[in-house]
């Protein structure tokens, strides 16, 4: 499965009642067109520089939208590199997964990209997000690890407990360990900065024996 970003909630309840009809609240949706002709946003965070930083997946950049809607691309070096995830770092600079290329990318609020390539070959990382520890926390995907990258580019990576588990999601928790989403085996798991790695099966009710989770956030 390709892991693109979502979040799916599934929700069984025992008894329903509708509830009272509600006008509709107004407002007003802008929208604002990247200027790639192939654009296929996935991620979006908010920079260190008070703009938005967003992955365009098929065009091969990393996007900038100041709050009045002013967008500027930059290209990732590495070709086809399947951008997805992306995040502000505890550096000041923008974090991005790489999921074709199997690499992690750095970008400065200034454009200039670095890219590291992840130890294990074809890990498919997907989510990515700042941990407590002042270390970039990820997921691999096809590799089934959980993977950290310092600020300088050292990687650890750590092997979950199941096969198949295809982490998805991930996010810094309020208890001060990283929380992500277990695709393919339908668990929520929880990895300490030391990497302690404690598993919560996902219940079935109401949602089938694949509830596939993907998005998570504190």
């Amino acid at each position: 499965m390709n892991a693109r970003f979502g979040l799916m909630v599934c929700v069984a309840l025992a008894a329903w009642a509708p509830a009272a009809a509600t006008a509709p609240v107004p407002g007003t949706i802008s929208q604002f067109r990247a200027p790639s002709a192939t654009g296929d946003l996935l991620g979006i965070t908010t920079g260190p520089d008070g703009n938005l930083w967003f992955t365009d997946y098929e065009a091969n950049n990393i996007g900038r939208i100041t709050t009045a809607g002013a967008i500027t691309e930059f290209p990732i070096p590495t070709e086809n590199s399947g951008a997805k995830a992306i995040t502000t770092g505890p550096d000041g600079n923008l974090w991005f997964t790489e999921g074709w290329a199997n690499q992690i990318g750095r970008i400065t609020p200034g454009g200039t990209v670095t890219e590291f390539p992840i130890p294990t070959a074809g890990s498919e990382p997907a989510g990515i997000t700042t941990g407590p520890d002042g270390n970039l926390w990820f997921t691999e995907y096809f590799a089934n690890e959980i993977g950290r990258i310092t600020p300088g580019g050292v990687f650890t990576e750590f092997a979950l407990h199941n096969q198949n588990s295809g982490p998805a999601g991930i996010t810094a928790g309020p208890d001060g360990n990283l929380w992500f989403t277990e695709n393919g085996g339908n668990r929520i798991g929880r990895i300490t900065p030391g990497g302690t790695i404690t598993e919560f099966p996902l219940p079935y009710r109401g949602c089938g024996p694949d509830n596939e989770p993907l998005g998570i956030t504190a």
